[in-house]
């Protein structure tokens, strides 16, 4: 720890304390040290010691109780798909170092970060708590539409691209659309093109617009009228008349599409032990030292010897002797 910038750890409260290596003793070692410690409900707080994984994040933080339709449409509570709490309680670490790093070319002192999972779902749901704070409402459920504009959301087409396809991923699933037409002009072009010119005269403003029972009446009528038509011609004739409209894509979708390639978004990598695999590329683009992929991940023990034995100066013999004994 002489020689680390900084340590993250996500054990149970006082769990590195007990063991005699946490933050203040650490601090003692290496007072530049950076001690992240990544936990469920936080470091203090009557439910400190709760432990915490994504879903429960979601769910105890507020995320999952907006995510999905609601009850009157058939509705519940939904995950996310991915684990998208422990992805942004990751980023917000890494925030909370680069924010640390800063106050040590300051001052040259390390410190103590205390990250909370749940906290971190409950950031995540946006205006919801300054909208109970103020009046007692709880946020509801949306689904696939917007709470504050109308039309922007997401559709479904009557047929699909490739309705002969053997994966039904792609001959079911590639009907849906996400079309903006919120701006008032952008909303009367849309109700002509669908030859639904009452709503126009009914929901002038957008104020008339996002309120439920309009939003239920407007994009039935979207559906009714893309019935008969697939993803790309919805698509087509919106783009077409200057409305912005777009495939929701799948994988697939997006494995086929130059741009992602071009931005090396999506890339081939020759990982060293997996051999050839399809994987994300940089989504950050740094002009004066372009990103690059050495490896997909590195399997428990990948770094022993780096760092054991070129940092540590443990001999080979010895990382032999505990590799045997399965400590490492």
């Amino acid at each position: 720890m002489r020689i680390s910038d900084s340590l993250a750890e996500c054990y149970r409260p006082g769990t590195f304390h007990r063991w005699g290596i946490g933050y203040p003793q650490l601090k003692e070692v290496n007072p530049r040290l950076i001690y992240c410690w990544l936990g469920g409900f936080g470091n203090y707080g009557p439910r400190r010691y709760g432990g915490s994984y994504d879903i429960l994040g979601q769910a105890c933080g507020g995320l999952a109780a907006l995510t999905g339709w609601h009850e009157d449409f058939g509705g519940h509570p939904a995950k996310q798909t991915n684990w998208v709490i422990d992805w942004y309680s990751g980023l917000t670490c890494t925030i909370g170092l680069l924010a640390a790093a800063h106050y040590r070319k300051k001052t040259g002192e390390g410190t103590y970060i205390d990250l909370s999972q749940i906290s971190c779902s409950t950031r995540a749901t946006g205006y919801a708590m300054p909208l109970y704070g103020r009046f007692g409402v709880v946020r509801q459920r949306w689904g696939n539409w917007d709470t504050l504009l109308c039309v922007h959301g997401i559709i479904m087409a009557g047929k699909t691209d490739d309705p002969e396809h053997p994966n039904p991923q792609v001959s079911v699933e590639s009907r849906y659309v996400m079309v903006s037409a919120f701006q008032d002009e952008d909303f009367k072009e849309l109700c002509y093109i669908i030859s639904r010119a009452e709503l126009w005269e009914k929901y002038k403003t957008l104020r008339d617009r996002v309120r439920a029972e309009a939003q239920i009446e407007i994009y039935r009528a979207l559906e009714e009228w893309a019935s008969d038509k697939t993803r790309n011609q919805v698509v087509e004739i919106l783009n077409n008349s200057g409305l912005v409209a777009v495939p929701v894509m799948t994988d697939k979708d997006i494995y086929e599409c130059q741009h992602f390639w071009d931005r090396g978004t999506l890339r081939w990598v020759e990982d060293p032990i997996f051999g050839e695999v399809l994987t994300h590329g940089a989504t950050i683009k740094l002009s004066e030292t372009p990103p690059r992929t050495k490896w997909v991940w590195r399997p428990i023990g990948s770094d022993n010897i780096r760092i054991y034995h070129e940092l540590l100066g443990y001999p080979l013999s010895k990382l032999k002797e505990l590799w045997e004994k399965g400590v490492i």
